[in-house]
């Protein structure tokens, strides 16, 4: 079945996207899997959108009012082309979708069932994962979705869905250290997952260690070479550093590994806008979208901040 809003921002789907146009996720379909969606396919960094006829760095959004900010972030409600020092905005969060009715009566369903087979992985995994999903509209679920998956820790401490769910829940949260131990506790269990150690090497990242992120990618694309997410990721880490060399080099892989041509296309103008003036990704990100807005016809819409 396809969506027809955004698992991630909620926002309203265009018929077949395979991409949201308000946050820049992955949208999967019939072929989803019924556990939680691992985030390193949402890009879990920063995901680059062209939006209004420009490019803008996104970062996700999370219930942190007062989190400090990644090298070359804006703070909601401050323009792509305002001065990196501007004041904050208070920001402006998507409002809960309401879910359909048949949807909150499925759920129930699920519920009741789960409830009366405690015991029943294949049930309580399956509640979990739609709470999961239920969550990326409605954060009136988020609790519920962390029971369901404690549930299956209670059960069974190595429980690969358990522990990635609570993780993600975490990173969601930005309570990084407690996703940090549940990636870790899960990549012990099944080392080769690419998307928890992607998803862990944000956790690092955003936790001021960049290096051990910077190990956590290489360590991905050791194994999984064309993993699209742990070179973008690479990219912003080695950008944040510093490291303009790297961090070309790495887009210049994430380029190259992107699925969809419209992705490409984006990271090759930002490549080619660092490297023709030498700036920083997220410099030449800024650039784009402020040269984006000069140049928008009269009456366009506005582009979401950056």
């Amino acid at each position: 079945m396809a969506y027809k809003f955004c698992p991630e921002c909620g926002g309203e789907l265009e018929p077949a996207a395979q991409f949201c146009g308000s946050c820049g996720n992955s949208v999967r379909r019939s072929n989803a899997p019924s556990g939680p969606l691992p985030l390193a396919g949402l890009v879990s960094l920063v995901a680059l959108l062209i939006l209004g006829g420009g490019f803008w760095l996104y970062s996700r959004t999370v219930p942190e009012p007062q989190r400090p900010l990644k090298p070359g972030e804006r703070a909601p409600g401050v323009a792509a082309n305002a001065p990196r020092n501007a004041p904050q905005g208070s920001g402006a969060p998507h409002p809960p979708v309401e879910l359909p009715e048949d949807i909150k009566a499925y759920m129930a369903g699920l519920q009741k069932e789960a409830d009366e087979n405690p015991d029943d992985k294949e049930k309580w995994t399956t509640l979990a994962g739609v709470y999961f999903r239920a969550s990326r509209l409605d954060k009136n679920y988020l609790d519920d979705a962390q029971a369901a998956f404690q549930h299956l820790i209670d059960r069974d401490e190595n429980d690969l869905e358990g522990l990635r769910g609570l993780g993600n829940l975490a990173y969601d949260r930005q309570d990084r250290a407690e996703a940090i131990s549940y990636y870790e506790r899960y990549l012990a269990l099944s080392p080769e997952s690419s998307e928890v150690r992607t998803d862990l090497g944000t956790m690092y990242y955003e936790n001021d260690q960049a290096e051990r992120a910077i190990t956590a990618y290489q360590t991905v694309l050791a194994t999984d070479p064309d993993f699209y997410q742990a070179h973008f990721n690479l990219a912003v880490v080695y950008d944040a550093s510093g490291d303009r060399a790297a961090a070309h080099a790495a887009l210049e892989r994430a380029r190259d590994t992107a699925s969809e041509d419209p992705v490409k296309q984006r990271l090759e103008a930002l490549l080619q806008t660092a490297r023709s003036d030498n700036l920083s990704l997220a410099d030449a990100a800024a650039k784009l979208a402020s040269s984006a807005a000069a140049t928008a016809p009269p009456g366009a819409p506005a582009a979401p901040p950056a």
